[in-house]
């Protein structure tokens, strides 16, 4: 087995109470956690074996932009009078929302 250098850590890893280290993710505001069935190999694919559980958050966005390219609408956030850039949110809306989207948009010059 490999121990901790400056590239790999150990995982850390309970065998029991996951419910309660998710609510006290949910508490910290962390990111989520994985799960996995005790004795399941890692494979590098998404597998029913291997969960990742999201502690999702929400907040409100306005679209600014778009990429032509790997399409994705780029998103702000309002801090004050400003608009913040945060990111592009890349697998919102179906096909035909993204189409309807781009046949109103208006003209760049």
């Amino acid at each position: 087995m490999v121990g901790n250098s400056d590239h790999v850590v150990k995982t850390l890893f309970l065998d029991t109470h996951g419910e309660q280290l998710y609510t006290s993710i949910l508490e910290k505001d962390l990111e989520g956690m994985a799960a996995k069935r005790k004795h399941s190999k890692y494979v590098s694919r998404r597998s029913h074996d291997w969960l990742k559980v999201i502690n999702w958050k929400e907040t409100e966005v306005y679209l600014t932009g778009y990429k032509k390219k790997d399409f994705g609408w780029l998103c702000a956030v309002k801090r004050g009078d400003r608009m913040v850039p945060v990111g592009v949110l890349e697998y919102g809306g179906s096909t035909e929302q993204r189409k309807a989207w781009l046949s109103t948009k208006p003209p760049l010059t």
